[in-house]
């Protein structure tokens, strides 16, 4: 079911037709102004949250090398993933859900999810058959992710629930910038935002730049967390 589901081979532009019908995608980026901006993010996704340790007291592996390898075996490979997250699996970004504790609206995952056909109709499947036990697999799920989510079934209501996540989520009512300005990079903290900055700020093509000037200005960009 998921591998029909999955979009990943469906033009860009065909995944991101639900954003711009919204009318918050006014223009899609270049392959070269989305490396350019998956070069600036990394470092951001890489280093951990000040408050990653927080979100997980009170399960019972919620240390973080306690719940990695329980995180691994559901999410896959595409945990290590440090891009957009386009070229993620669906099943992976479900797995990722599940498994990694979102204290706040997980906006920019849920939008990976909206760029794969009837992908939040199909995540609120799977949370479904989570409770129900559907399957091996769903109560396997149920039961690991009790170990590393504290009250992990009422972190699963948080997507269900009237108005919960999946229901604002469809509705695109997502939270304004305002709730990330404390972040340093607000501009990463969703999707939509993320291609909104490379299409905004950065070269569309690798000849504006100049081929003797690349390297330097991809690592100018790498680098920005750590200059700054």
């Amino acid at each position: 079911m998921l591998a029909e589901q999955d979009g990943r081979d469906l033009p860009l532009a065909e995944r991101l037709a639900p954003f711009v019908r919204a009318g918050l995608l006014p223009e899609i980026p270049t392959a070269f102004q989305q490396l350019q901006g998956q070069l600036e993010m990394a470092p951001y996704v890489i280093l951990p949250d000040a408050t990653d340790a927080e979100r997980y007291v009170g399960a019972p592996l919620g240390n973080a090398l306690l719940r990695q390898p329980v995180t691994l075996r559901n999410v896959g490979l595409d945990h290590f993933r440090t891009g957009s997250g386009l070229g993620a699996r669906l099943d992976s970004l479900f797995a990722h859900l599940m498994f990694v504790h979102h204290a706040d609206f997980p906006d920019y995952d849920l939008q990976l999810i909206q760029c794969h056909p009837e992908g939040t109709a199909a995540f609120r499947r799977f949370l479904i058959d989570i409770e129900r036990g559907t399957t091996a697999r769903h109560r396997r799920i149920g039961k690991q992710m009790a170990w590393v989510i504290p009250d992990s079934q009422a972190y699963r209501e948080r997507f269900t629930a009237p108005g919960g996540y999946l229901d604002r989520a469809e509705a695109y009512d997502y939270p304004p910038i305002e709730r990330y300005a404390g972040d340093e990079r607000p501009e990463f903290s969703t999707l939509v935002r993320f291609l909104n900055h490379c299409a905004r700020h950065y070269p569309r093509t690798a000849a504006e730049v100049g081929r003797a000037s690349l390297p330097r200005h991809l690592l100018r960009i790498a680098m920005a967390r750590f200059r700054n």
